[in-house]
């Protein structure tokens, strides 16, 4: 117990001394032949239903023939470079283990998707070492003749559970709102990586994960950006038209650098069990540990929990991603509603609740619903809360019920 006191003290002091810095501005990390493609990748329309792709973990179910699909995309994006790439394929570098890709079963790759749907992939390559990245997006029109706006999904990591953002976009569509549902978040956000802290190191080891965690996370706001810009392409109409955006679990945690990489183009922000410090997340969190397996963070010296309350420390002093500090780039008047359980372990309620805080600090007092609920339970609910949650999008009131440290609907 007395160890346990101790550990707590030690972090407590560390959260104080780093209690509301001024937020850092947005780092955004360069790729690859972003002046000649005008752009941080190239998105490539592929063929298929998009709710027909499955998704692979990269060492899982193949070996050293590579991830599946690296080679011909790679060679589809050096096309659009022509002679200005100076590589070939061969110098593109697959993504690595626990990564994320998708594919579609050969029996469905020539089946068309119904109501309209595309699906599409940005692709881009890491500056210097060529490692290429991949986000699966699907696009799904509107179904009605007006067009409210474009809604960006970002889903729960390895796009888990599926059937519940398909079901998310159907309805928004039906509204009105035309949807950009990304499969799962960019291959190489589930990268494993493995972070050895020796004594006296959490600080450099911090800064480090920071780089890490920020590359990672801006990949994602690349990709929403790009992917848009494709649909208005598609669909003159969206031009100018607002954006909504709902995060959910991992997708949560990213959502507020999606949104500061354009703060002006979103209008309502949906996070669902999110929370800022991934550092933190990613040490505690259950379904890290069990499930996802991307980070592994082991501290070695004897000082185990000053070395953790350098390394965080360090990585809020460094990720400018992070929710953290990109929570302060949205804009004013950016509705924003948090949803999410008491019970939560994958995603710590602290965490979320930092996050509200942050918000706040910024100028920004979000709804908040929280319920007596695990993070799975939470998911499993959500289904029923699709109606409520997406009149609120739609500007009318918040139907969910009040939850433990939830204020009344504006």
């Amino acid at each position: 117990m007395t160890r346990v006191l101790g550990i707590v003290a030690v972090l407590a002091c560390a959260i104080a001394a780093f209690a509301d810095p001024e937020p850092l501005e947005p780092k955004w990390p360069a790729r690859a032949f972003e002046g000649a493609l005008g752009g941080k990748g190239v998105i490539v329309e592929l063929g298929g239903d998009p709710k027909r792709y499955e998704s692979l973990q990269v060492g899982f179910f193949f070996g050293e023939a590579g991830a599946p699909g690296a080679a011909e995309h790679a060679g589809e994006y050096l096309d659009e470079l022509g002679d200005a790439a100076g590589i070939t394929a061969e110098d593109v570098q697959d993504e690595q283990y626990n990564a994320l890709v998708f594919e579609i079963p050969p029996a469905f790759e020539q089946a068309q998707a119904e109501g309209g749907s595309r699906t599409l992939l940005f692709v881009s390559l890491r500056e210097d070492s060529y490692e290429i990245e991949r986000t699966w997006m699907a696009y799904e029109p509107a179904t009605t003749q007006e067009v409210r706006g474009v809604a960006v999904i970002v889903p729960g990591t390895f796009g888990y559970p599926p059937e519940l953002y398909e079901k998310w976009s159907d309805d928004l569509r039906k509204r009105g709102w035309s949807v950009l549902r990304l499969l799962s978040q960019p291959s190489r956000f589930t990268e494993q990586i493995l972070i050895d802290v020796e004594a006296g190191e959490g600080a450099n080891e911090g800064k480090k994960f920071a780089e890490h965690a920020d590359d990672r996370t801006a990949e994602c706001a690349f990709a929403v950006e790009a992917g848009v810009r494709h649909m208005t392409q598609l669909d003159g109409r969206l031009e100018g038209k607002p954006r909504a955006i709902l995060g959910f679990s991992g997708g949560a945690i990213l959502l507020p650098a999606v949104v500061a990489y354009n703060p002006e183009a979103y209008e309502t922000a949906v996070i669902v069990a999110g929370g800022a410090n991934a550092a933190s997340i990613s040490i505690d969190s259950t379904f890290m540990k069990q499930f996802i397996k991307s980070v592994f963070v082991t501290f070695k010296g004897e000082d185990a929990a000053g070395d953790r309350a350098a390394f965080e420390e360090a990585y809020l002093q460094t990720a400018t991603l992070d929710g953290y500090h990109a929570a302060a780039q949205f804009d004013d008047d950016t509705r924003v509603l948090v949803v999410d359980g008491s019970f939560d372990k994958a995603v710590p309620l602290a965490t979320s609740g930092l996050l509200v805080e942050r918000f706040g600090a910024g100028g920004i007092t979000p709804v908040r619903r929280t319920y007596p609920t695990n993070h799975v339970m939470l998911f499993v609910a959500l289904s029923e809360m699709i109606g409520q949650v997406n009149d609120w999008v739609d500007g009318g009131e918040l139907g969910l019920p009040p939850g433990e440290e939830s204020q009344e609907s504006p």
